[in-house]
């Protein structure tokens, strides 16, 4: 499966903080992503994805590490982030408007329509946001958008599958 991993997941997982209250769950949503083989990571043919990660964790060297191991692994893939007037319209409609995350919504979209986030703007996790675009994304589009929790349960569940 491709999964779309918000820039959030990783740096709630590479930045130790002590007020960081999701560092286990993202944690823990990365080292099963790793270890499910059958998962690769999405990204945008345009590279604003890998841009975004790398502008918020140049000091990560854990991160370097892991996407160096995605890369010679060949689980990186590169996927259109475009989508269709239709649907954009409905997100001007639900004032969806930051670039970013279209990005990441289209990249989503147009692969395995799997993306975990802790974004407000896809009311998932405990950042309560805007409902109707939840609804949209995940009964209309068909879409599993995921907080931090909900990613840590399924990816688990996923790793666990790949190995029996």
């Amino acid at each position: 499966m491709r999964i779309v991993l918000d820039t959030n997941i990783w740096v709630y997982a590479m930045r130790q903080e002590e007020n960081n209250k999701h560092l286990l769950e993202c944690v823990t949503i990365i080292s099963n992503f790793l270890q499910t083989k059958s998962d690769d990571l999405a990204v945008d043919t345009g590279r604003e994805i890998l841009k975004e990660y790398a502008d918020n964790l140049k000091d990560a060297q854990a991160f370097q590490v892991m996407l160096m191991q995605l890369r010679n692994e060949n689980r990186i893939q590169y996927v259109d982030a475009g989508l269709p007037q239709k649907i954009t319209k409905r997100l001007d409609s639900f004032h969806f408007h930051e670039a970013e995350d279209r990005i990441f919504l289209g990249t989503a979209y147009n692969s395995d329509k799997y993306l975990i986030t802790d974004d407000s703007d896809y009311n998932v996790g405990d950042k309560p946001g805007n409902e109707e675009a939840y609804r949209y994304f995940t009964e209309e589009l068909g879409m599993q958008i995921l907080g931090p929790a909900e990613g840590a349960d399924d990816t688990r569940k996923r790793m666990v599958r790949s190995v029996d």
